[in-house]
């Protein structure tokens, strides 16, 4: 199945990890944006819930954008003020023309 253009209706923002301090000098992760794309985003299927092995309580997203090498699971995407972090990325067709990154929200 093809990604269209079309489809992408979203703006996301990929973040990566990094060190930096807290008020009080305590590390903390600093995270910084490194692209803003646009991607298809939607609830995620019971498939990828069994593939990803996350409780059913977890509420599950995912995001499909054109594909790109340099996203991790350690990396997170920000959604409207939402923090979703990476638990399964997913090249659907094996043809590296998009990716579909299952995603958990981050509570708090």
């Amino acid at each position: 199945m093809p990604l269209n253009a079309g489809d992408l209706q979203h703006v996301v923002s990929l973040q990566s990890p990094g060190s930096g301090t807290d008020d009080h000098g305590a590390a903390k992760v600093a995270w910084t944006t490194y692209d803003t794309v646009c991607a298809m985003v939607e609830a995620a299927s019971n498939r990828d819930i069994l593939q990803t092995g996350a409780a059913t309580a977890t509420l599950l997203s995912a995001v499909t954008m054109y594909y790109r090498s340099d996203i991790s699971t350690k990396h997170r995407v920000l959604l409207e003020g939402r923090q979703l972090a990476i638990v399964s990325i997913q090249d659907p067709d094996g043809l590296r023309e998009m990716l579909r990154l299952v995603c958990a929200e981050v509570q708090g």
